[in-house]
């Protein structure tokens, strides 16, 4: 049997509505998924943030193979600068089988005139597909 693989980005949307909101997260990847590469978080929404000095929405943590790695945790700031392209940010974390991505997102409730807003999850991955020969 022979593999090939690819790079493939899965996205995921996690919609946050109140101030200071816990939000677990819980992701089943598909089975061909070996290797989380990166990852890049942003907000879908424009948000005024003209009001306040304050850019910090709220903080993600991710755990993989069942809490084994803890390879991110991290404040999400917002920037309403589109102008550059955003850079993984790199983990190259292998993805043992039938194994969810489990963590949370927490609010800060320091900008309560932008709810809702919806954090979007980027997951560089390498996946794998098994061709028989």
């Amino acid at each position: 049997m022979e593999t090939t693989g690819a790079t493939k980005w899965k996205v995921f949307d996690f919609i946050i509505t109140e101030e200071n909101q816990i939000l677990p997260i819980d992701i089943k990847l598909p089975k061909d998924v070996k290797v989380c590469k990166g990852v890049i978080l942003s907000v879908k929404e424009y948000l005024d943030i003209s009001y306040t000095d304050n850019t910090q929405l709220g903080e993600i943590s991710l755990q993989f193979n069942a809490r084994k790695l803890h390879p991110l945790h991290l404040n999400l700031h917002y920037q309403n600068d589109f102008s550059n392209k955003k850079q993984a940010l790199k983990m190259d974390c292998k993805i043992e089988d039938n194994q969810s991505i489990t963590g949370f997102y927490i609010d800060y409730g320091l900008v309560p005139k932008l709810m809702p807003y919806t954090v979007k999850l980027y997951l560089e991955c390498y996946a794998t597909d098994a061709i028989h020969s």
